[in-house]
């Protein structure tokens, strides 16, 4: 995809190819450059107060109202890449499109749009989608206007369609040997400048409804709220069917969920009858001790109430302890680990509650790894360690030692 016609940011899923992993000398010093004056602006005091005014703000807390400003295809006039480009290579032209982006946010744009000294990098892979396509018309591509065709229609949702026959959890395959070949050129480009972090996900999106809207369209997600609650929430429901298989597997004790917005039944038991929670958790949710909570603050005062110690996986946090996933000691007596929403992240409340901040060691690859994917590696880690102890010394710890080794 050119970059100029994409949206703000690093949006790639998919990264460059071992063949274009490369960069000249030329090109080398003029991304440096790009990259200063880019490291200038996100070291200025206002930008800190931006990212904590969207903090606030998807904390639901009162803030002034926020702008942010996208040009979508309005970049392919304001930076025509034939016109705007110094560099020659393909791979070298793309990052510098999107640090002449960012540049452009500071200088001309001036929104609530915050600026890290930070370059994204993301992954060459290849991903499953969903296993149902949609018939798009209009030709994106060449700047058209486009519709789709909804490929899960209003028919499939009024007969009694089995959703986890026509929707697949999408699987990723990474490339790694392209994915760490251009990783390492962007260290060697930008180390001392920038700091180079893996993310395939650009500054925005909403990543839960929109595969929902590329499954039904965006009207009929607006009415299928009203006219199709129950399919609705039976499409979205895969990942909590995963996360509840994982645990019941690896034998945990219990899942906790704040479900502040009610989309899960209040009652264990009318849970655990859920078809498509049955399906999808191989009938684990019938077995698995699940509550739910209205608030994180609630779930919190229940965990210390009954001596718990809580750890949240997330990417590193200033001023937390902030460890690997095989750094960890995961032996306390009883030991509540915390995931965050997929759209949302972890909570700022969980967080400053936390012993840690547990992160697996991808170079970032927890920022794209979906829920369900994420339980399954932290807790296998966790669970080993907890089994190991038990064998060892013949029962659960009297007392908790610090989580960092």
């Amino acid at each position: 995809m050119r970059f100029d016609q994409c949206t703000n940011g690093n949006i790639f899923k998919h990264g460059w190819t071992l063949e274009q992993a490369v960069m000249s000398e030329h090109d080398k010093a003029i991304l440096q450059e790009l990259a200063k004056k880019m490291r200038d602006y996100a070291e200025r005091p206002e930008e800190k107060e931006k990212f904590q005014l969207w903090r606030d703000h998807n904390d639901l807390k009162e803030t002034r109202p926020l702008i942010y400003i996208d040009l979508e295809n309005g970049w392919n006039e304001l930076l025509p890449q034939e016109f705007t480009c110094q560099c020659e290579g393909e791979m070298a032209q793309e990052w510098e499109m999107w640090l002449h982006k960012e540049l452009i946010y500071a200088e001309k744009i001036k929104c609530d749009k915050p600026l890290e000294a930070k370059f994204y990098i993301p992954f060459m892979a290849h991903d499953s989608e969903w296993g149902i396509e949609k018939k798009v018309i209009g030709d994106a591509a060449h700047g058209e206007a486009y519709t789709w065709e909804s490929p899960i229609t209003d028919e499939m949702m009024e007969e009694d369609v089995d959703m986890s026959t026509l929707i697949k959890t999408p699987v990723i395959t990474v490339d790694w040997e392209a994915t760490n070949a251009f990783t390492a050129i962007a260290h060697d480009v930008f180390d001392g400048i920038l700091t180079v972090e893996r993310r395939n996900w650009w500054w925005w999106g909403m990543e839960l409804t929109h595969p929902y809207v590329d499954l039904r369209g965006f009207e009929n997600m607006l009415v299928d709220f009203y006219d199709y609650p129950e399919k609705m929430h039976e499409i979205l429901d895969e990942n909590i069917g995963t996360v509840i298989r994982n645990i019941n597997v690896l034998g945990v004790e219990k899942l906790y969920i704040v479900d502040r917005f009610n989309v899960l039944p209040d009652n264990w038991e009318t849970m655990r009858n859920k078809k498509k929670l049955l399906d999808i958790s191989a009938s684990a949710v019938k077995w698995t001790f699940i509550k739910k909570f209205k608030t994180t603050e609630e779930c919190i005062n229940h965990l210390e109430k009954n001596g718990f110690v809580s750890i949240v996986t997330s990417p590193h946090i200033k001023g937390k302890t902030n460890i690997l996933l095989q750094d960890g000691d995961f032996t306390q007596k009883k030991l509540a680990v915390w995931f965050g929403n997929e759209a949302r992240g972890i909570s700022d409340t969980a967080v400053s509650h936390s012993a840690a901040c547990v992160q697996i060691e991808m170079y970032g690859i927890v920022e794209s790894l979906n829920l369900a994917t994420s339980t399954g590696i932290v807790l296998y880690e966790i669970t080993k360690q907890r089994r190991e102890y038990q064998k060892t010394h013949k029962g659960a710890r009297k007392t908790n030692p610090p989580i960092k080794k």
